[in-house]
């Protein structure tokens, strides 16, 4: 029996969004992560297996590399299955059904969305259910289906996934995407505010990325 590694159990969609912190250091973050943790995962009893590929394939795609994207994902998948390692399955998983939603492949990501999903589902384990609930988000945020988006997201209603994501702020990237999707601007702009406050508490980059986009979509229809 493999253990899943915590380090991706704090949220379970994006690794390199929990590492990089500093501006400048995504290149690094990446190299470091696939560099060490092959190491770390033959020390842990394969906990963590697969990081290596899924950090290469998370950057390729926030860097528009999309040949790369799609084949490390893969192998992250391949690799993580070899040890049960369910958290970076769903990390690629998530990754691949973002490279296809910008290559327009809309129903082959909702396919694998469905099909995580189920699979998902028959594990029973609330860590992976929650991060569903954040995949079928921020996919259905994405692709301006706001009704499908789960209610707590939708409703910045946190609770349900505190103690699995306190800190780590990711979910209010899917809120603010549902509250954009409102055409609720002025609320939008007011959110910023204390979105920015979440993702400070780790300085998640990434997040502040996808806060700087809500505040000027906010500014520019409020001043319209």
């Amino acid at each position: 029996m493999h253990h899943e590694n915590a380090f991706v159990n704090y949220d379970e969609i994006n690794l390199l969004y929990i590492y990089f912190r500093d501006q400048g250091t995504l290149k690094s973050i990446m190299q470091i992560v696939a560099d060490k943790y092959v190491v770390y995962s033959t020390f842990a009893n394969g906990n963590g297996t697969g990081s290596d590929y899924l950090a290469e394939a998370e950057y390729a795609l926030e860097t528009g590399d999309w040949s790369n994207a799609e084949i490390s994902s893969f192998k992250t998948i391949y690799k993580a299955r070899t040890k049960d390692q369910t958290s970076i399955i769903i990390c690629a998983t998530f990754n691949l059904m973002k490279l296809y939603i910008i290559q327009g492949k809309i129903n082959e990501a909702i396919d694998m969305l469905k099909q995580l999903e189920n699979d998902i589902s028959e594990m029973n384990n609330p860590i992976h259910n929650s991060a569903i609930e954040l995949c079928k988000g921020y996919i259905y945020a994405c692709l301006g289906q706001s009704e499908k988006i789960p209610w707590w997201l939708q409703s910045g209603e946190m609770t349900e996934a505190d103690m699995f994501f306190q800190g780590i702020a990711f979910s209010y990237i899917i809120y603010g995407k549902a509250v954009m999707l409102s055409g609720k601007y002025l609320e939008l702009e007011v959110l910023t505010e204390s979105f920015q406050e979440h993702f400070a508490i780790y300085n998640n980059q990434l997040g502040f990325i996808h806060n700087g986009i809500f505040e000027a979509v906010a500014k520019y229809h409020c001043t319209e």
